[in-house]
């Protein structure tokens, strides 16, 4: 078996330690004997960046680790996305900012500088994307989280639903993390559940971040400025005071009875 890079990749991070959880800007520099390829690559909105991990570990098969969270974990290298595995293939999926000749600039890549590319295929999301998805990170509560890299994680997922990044998406984000810091919930807990209001952006991050929907019972539409959580019987409603001029910091940071007015907490 013979494999070749057809490219590399180019970024300002050029060590995994300072790799931030949720990658860097990056470039795909193509070589010119592969630069045919390339033909329409444009008309995809996000890729599938393959590459070999020249630095991993190939001699791993398990993991004793202090994960982002700094929880500790024992898992198999099947079982997990580490760079340590027999076969130290990376793959990841990125928004396409730009296509500069032979060069793909993507919005966010976890690869360090001089990492080969060894394939890119356009992102298909009726093949690629699994929305019902779970991982071990998804299920944690919030008390083992990093409050950062919850809300980092939440944010994510909501903008991957919704498309992009706008102030709704960053208060329904914001919301969604209040609710499982409240409970110590995993956003993706299946026992959490919303009445939704009017707001498509803030319905989008909700949806988006904890994997509810109305086909499985977890989403109800009542429409209205509010938009309430249940968990059995407890419940607890907000109303978005500001829905412009946000950043991810500021809503993260923010205390929560200065971008909702909270209702009563039920029990």
């Amino acid at each position: 078996m013979l494999v070749r890079p057809i490219g590399v990749v180019r970024s300002a991070m050029t060590s995994t330690k300072n790799m931030p959880a949720e990658g860097a800007p990056a470039i795909v520099e193509v070589f010119p004997e592969y630069a045919a390829g390339l033909l329409s690559v444009e008309s995809n909105s996000h890729v599938v960046v393959v590459t070999w991990l020249h630095k991993a570990d190939r001699r791993t098969l398990q993991l004793d680790r202090v994960g982002p969270d700094n929880l500790p974990y024992h898992k198999g290298v099947f079982s997990l996305r580490s760079p340590s595995r027999p076969n130290p293939i990376g793959i990841s999926s990125a928004r396409l900012v730009e296509v500069e000749g032979r060069h793909l600039h993507l919005e966010r890549l976890d690869m360090i500088d001089g990492t080969p590319v060894i394939d890119i295929k356009g992102y298909s999301l009726g093949w690629d994307a699994v929305f019902s998805a779970r991982g071990f990170w998804d299920m944690l509560p919030a008390s083992r989280r990093d409050p950062r890299l919850l809300f980092d994680l939440i944010r994510a997922q909501a903008v991957n639903f919704h498309g992009e990044s706008c102030p709704g998406l960053l208060i329904g984000a914001r919301m969604v993390y209040d609710v499982v810091s409240r409970w110590d919930l995993a956003p993706r807990d299946p026992a959490l559940k919303f009445e939704l209001g009017a707001n498509g952006c803030v319905v989008d991050a909700i949806q988006g971040a904890t994997g509810a929907t109305f086909g499985n019972g977890r989403l109800t539409y009542l429409g209205g400025a509010s938009f309430k959580a249940l968990l059995g019987e407890k419940s607890i409603a907000y109303t978005p005071k500001n829905l412009e001029n946000i950043s991810a910091s500021e809503a993260l940071e923010a205390e929560a009875a200065d971008l909702f007015e909270i209702g009563q907490e039920l029990r």
